[in-house]
């Protein structure tokens, strides 16, 4: 083995090393990943019932009218 394939093998490890580093922190972010979606959806589901609301209050009012 010259030394070329030796800095070849060394650079294959050193990038297998490095996938598999992403892929742990890929499955360690996976449920935080969740948790923040959820609580993304939270506010806007809070938005979403507080213009439901109002679209209604304005209808009791134009109906009142």
């Amino acid at each position: 083995m010259n030394q070329y394939q030796n800095i070849g093998n060394w650079r294959r490890r050193g990038y297998d090393r490095y996938e598999a580093t992403t892929e742990t922190v890929a499955n360690r972010r996976h449920v935080p990943q969740t948790t923040t979606s959820l609580f993304l959806l939270l506010p806007l589901s809070v938005v979403v019932v507080a213009v439901r609301l109002k679209l209604r209050d304005v209808a009791i009012e134009r109906d009142g009218d």
